[in-house]
């Protein structure tokens, strides 16, 4: 084969692999543009210690606040019951929620799993359990979130330790990356910028 003939087969070649290379594998997708995952809804039961040194909060602003920061990282079904009424500075909030997670086999497993009680009550109230089979998937996406500043949500200076409290006790629970965050309470403002799993197309 003379030399101009073997030039020619390897530009043919080369042609044909780059035609033949899927879709899925072209930059863009590579760089992480595409954030889109696989997630199932997960429950959870959790209760939030709500300290505040020197400031009082009336307990109904209080369970707002905490419902809203929750809906900004991607809770939905969200139940937020506190011990008290009127003004505190010192409240136990019990948290019912649901939030997107990745779907794994682990994750599955622990979705589906379920204790005699709840089995029992399944059966009393006519419902049906989901299983790895049934259970709801959806696309969901990271997202990166502001979470003193998030749609109609304005923290200040005063909810410095709740914020503290919620990153602490709540955010180790769910699908969220810590990306920027400031707590000097005491008079300057807080900031907590979190990247979240939230439900994709919201």
């Amino acid at each position: 084969m003379s030399h101009r003939s073997s030039i020619r087969t390897l530009l043919i070649l080369s042609a044909s692999m780059i035609c033949a290379t899927p879709a899925w594998t072209t930059p863009a997708m590579n760089a992480g543009e595409n954030r889109l995952v696989d997630a199932i809804w997960r429950s959870h039961e959790l209760t939030l210690q709500v300290r505040t040194a020197d400031r009082y909060q009336s307990c109904a602003n209080l369970q707002t606040k905490i419902m809203s920061i929750l809906a900004a990282v991607g809770a939905r079904d969200t139940r937020v019951t506190l011990g008290c009424s009127g003004l505190t500075n010192n409240a136990a909030a019990r948290i019912a929620m649901q939030t997107p997670v990745p779907v794994t086999a682990e994750s599955v497993v622990a979705a589906t799993s379920f204790d005699s009680r709840t089995q029992l009550a399944a059966r009393v109230r006519g419902t049906t359990l989901p299983t790895p089979e049934t259970i709801e998937r959806f696309p969901a996406e990271w997202r990166t979130v502001s979470v003193t500043h998030h749609g109609q949500l304005r923290l200040g200076p005063s909810d410095c330790e709740l914020l503290r409290n919620v990153r602490d006790q709540v955010l180790p629970h769910l699908a969220v990356r810590i990306k920027k965050e400031r707590f000097v309470c005491g008079g300057m403002q807080p900031a907590l910028v979190v990247e979240a799993l939230t439900r994709g197309f919201d």
